[in-house]
């Protein structure tokens, strides 16, 4: 199993509400304001992670493409201590 550090699942459940609440994908600006952070490069990171991991799939380069995979819990969280 590929789990999610507890960041990741918040980045991953922003991207999801967004989806819901706006019936399309957010930018990486939305996500940023939406969790109240201030670096782009660091819902960049989370995003690549999540992509890389299979919970979303993305087209680099076109704006508003972030789609989430499949179901996916907080379950998926990494546990403390687990390397």
């Amino acid at each position: 199993m590929k789990y999610l550090t507890k960041a990741q699942y918040r980045v991953l459940k922003c991207i999801d509400e967004l989806i819901q609440d706006k019936g399309i994908s957010p930018s990486f600006k939305e996500i940023k304001d939406h969790l109240g952070l201030s670096s782009n490069s660091t819902i960049y990171t989370h995003v690549h992670a999540l992509s890389d991991k299979g919970y979303i799939s993305f087209i680099k380069g076109s704006p508003r493409s972030i789609r989430i995979t499949g179901p996916y819990s907080d379950k998926e969280i990494k546990p403390r201590g687990f390397h």
